[in-house]
């Protein structure tokens, strides 16, 4: 809260990003309001939490109570004009009639830098190394094959999911997430496939009752 207070002080814009937890899932709502009024910040971006060689995920509903969650603080960010990321994505699309082809940065539009040196495709790797390299004077992330592989990760180039009804608003989760469930980043990253299901079908019926 302090640094919150520093910030605000002297004019900088300010985001809290907030991990979803299995203690924190079914209480979101009310955090998100508590950023909003007890700490002022209008700015916010939720992550659901991924599995990693530290933590696993012990709550099998919990992908489900966190697309529900994001629907609650969604409905209290529309109604007080604030701009949540990680909705906001599948909202636009949905909207606008567009698709949103990729939900990760790491597919194609970030390098990452550690302190020694390595550069890598994605920062949930940073422990084991993973997807990181060290570069020479002819490194090009655009020729490298981890790169190469990783921009073309899309559900939009993965054959499982072309039958899915959220395909276009869906972003395709997270690879780490599916690599480390399933062995591949080209896996299936199933609990943000709840998120985007729950989250289409509750657009589709929301629209409906605003159109009725």
């Amino acid at each position: 809260m302090r640094g919150v207070a520093i910030l605000k002080e002297v004019g900088a814009k300010t985001c809290i990003s907030c991990t979803v937890s299995e203690n924190n899932v079914e209480k979101l709502p009310a955090i998100f309001n508590w950023f909003l009024d007890g700490a002022g910040v209008g700015n916010v971006g939720f992550n659901p939490l991924l599995n990693s060689y530290q933590y696993k995920i012990t709550d099998p509903n919990y992908p489900n109570k966190v697309a529900q969650a994001m629907i609650e603080c969604f409905k209290i960010a529309r109604e007080r004009g604030i701009y949540e990321a990680r909705m906001m994505r599948k909202v636009k699309a949905f909207v606008d009639g567009t698709i949103y082809d990729r939900d990760c940065c790491g597919c194609g539009k970030q390098v990452v830098i550690l302190p020694n040196g390595k550069i890598g495709v994605c920062h949930a790797y940073s422990g084991t190394g993973e997807f990181f390299v060290d570069p020479d004077s002819d490194f090009d992330p655009f020729e490298h094959p981890f790169w190469k592989d990783w921009s073309r990760r899309s559900p939009l180039n993965m054959p499982e999911c072309h039958g899915c009804e959220a395909l276009t608003i869906c972003g395709g989760g997270c690879p780490h997430n599916a690599e480390m469930n399933k062995g591949s980043i080209w896996a299936i990253d199933e609990s943000f496939c709840v998120h985007a299901k729950e989250t289409l079908s509750w657009l589709i019926w929301d629209l409906y009752e605003q159109t009725r």
